[in-house]
């Protein structure tokens, strides 16, 4: 990552971005704790993270067929490659 941008990413404008997305984002928990997310833009997942902890645990399969069922886009128009 950039000096630049390291610098531009603080607490509070994490926050302020936070705010704003907290409708498009799904947490996954393990036993009460927080094991990942991921944010998803109408038909776009954007952001997906799992905790070191978790890896290799399904948390990111699930929380990617999660999307993929709720996303009004992929609900109706399935395509079986990207391009």
């Amino acid at each position: 990552m950039s000096d630049e941008l390291v610098s531009a990413r603080t607490e509070a404008s994490f926050r302020l971005r936070a705010a704003r997305r907290v409708a498009d984002t799904t947490v996954a928990t393990v036993d009460g704790a927080v094991a990942g997310f991921i944010m998803v833009g109408e038909d776009e997942v954007e952001q997906v993270y799992v905790a070191r902890a978790h890896r290799g645990g399904g948390v990111a399969a699930a929380l990617l067929a999660g999307a993929e069922e709720s996303s009004p886009v992929t609900a109706t128009n399935r395509h079986g490659s990207l391009w």
